[in-house]
């Protein structure tokens, strides 16, 4: 996912760049380059997951949640194995089959002209080579059950015990997602949600809370959910309580001034989202790529808002149920 935001004025100079960058890259690509990037990408890994605290979470819950062989188990940045053992020869052939315009998206967004900007396209990247031979994608089945609880501890350098949570969801098209979403907000969107207000305000076992939809096209989605432990706070009580209300959601339903909060947090959201180009232009092309419509972002709003109590209901009970991934980390002591 490349993108620029830039004046409308120049929007022809960054469509020049870009079919530069499709087009001529693999001439430009040499050994010293190659090492050069893969230190920055291995910097990007240093600080985004190797030295944060509980930088590592996403990386457990999905070698967890998915088996490995399947493209989800492992992370997209890799292992430093993986950086190190990258050839040129590697880095070239996945270039040379994937980069190609046949497999891209390219989505404008701001004052333009359609009319000039699809002739620059066409000018600028008609005579890119297409790749006649794209190679399938992997398999990605499999189901939205994990069959059981998975369980794990992590002792790391981290300041407080942490509680990660992950259910496997359905995918990006499915009916059931936006329901699930709402969940989530009903059970952690704010300080009037359910898991905030019992968990950190109430009881006082967390020092925060947090519930989420990772959105996948293919396979399973998941649910995401963490909480850091109060200090002085028992980490059974603070895992038993959140588990509490991801069960109760599923067993009694959502208030109707629940539905109408979370419908009203999601409509704040997304009108949000619409005043900003770029973000436009990012959501345009993920539903372009993923799902071959990208009308779909003028949708979503009323996906959104038809959803109703029942099915909120229905999805908790049968996505947020006992067949999950419970991650914890503990503080090790640093001498």
């Amino acid at each position: 996912n490349y993108f620029a935001t830039v004046p409308a004025e120049w929007v022809e100079l960054i469509l020049w760049m870009e079919a530069d960058r499709l087009g001529t890259l693999l001439e430009a690509l040499d050994q010293a380059n190659l090492d050069n990037q893969r230190d920055v990408v291995k910097n990007e890994k240093r600080s985004s997951y190797d030295n944060q605290p509980y930088g590592t979470a996403y990386l457990e819950l999905f070698a967890l949640a998915y088996p490995k062989g399947h493209p989800y188990h492992h992370p997209t940045i890799g292992s430093m194995e993986d950086l190190d053992a990258a050839s040129l020869e590697d880095v070239r052939n996945f270039f040379a089959t994937w980069y190609a315009p046949n497999n891209a998206v390219l989505t404008v967004v701001g004052d333009i002209d359609e009319t000039e900007i699809a002739a620059a396209v066409e000018r600028l990247f008609g005579g890119i080579a297409a790749n006649p031979a794209l190679p399938s994608h992997p398999d990605l089945t499999i189901t939205t059950s994990l069959g059981g609880e998975i369980r794990k501890t992590v002792k790391d350098k981290v300041p407080d015990p942490r509680i990660h949570l992950a259910y496997r969801a359905p995918i990006l098209s499915s009916p059931d997602l936006p329901a699930l979403e709402i969940a989530c907000q009903i059970l952690a969107g704010g300080r009037g949600s359910r898991l905030t207000r019992r968990l950190v305000r109430q009881e006082q076992v967390a020092q925060d809370v947090g519930l989420s939809v990772l959105p996948f096209v293919g396979g399973a989605s998941l649910v995401v959910g963490s909480a850091t432990l109060r200090p002085g706070a028992d980490a059974i009580t603070l895992e038993t309580l959140f588990l509490e209300e991801l069960r109760g959601l599923g067993e009694r339903g959502p208030t109707p001034t629940e539905m109408e909060r979370a419908r009203a947090l999601i409509e704040s959201e997304e009108l949000a989202l619409r005043s900003d180009p770029e973000t436009i232009a990012d959501q345009i092309g993920v539903y372009a790529t993923l799902l071959s419509d990208p009308e779909r972002i003028n949708r979503d709003l009323a996906i959104y808002q038809g959803v109703d109590a029942a099915a909120v209901q229905r999805v908790a009970k049968q996505y947020l149920a006992d067949d999950r991934v419970i991650l914890w980390y503990e503080p090790v002591e640093v001498s």
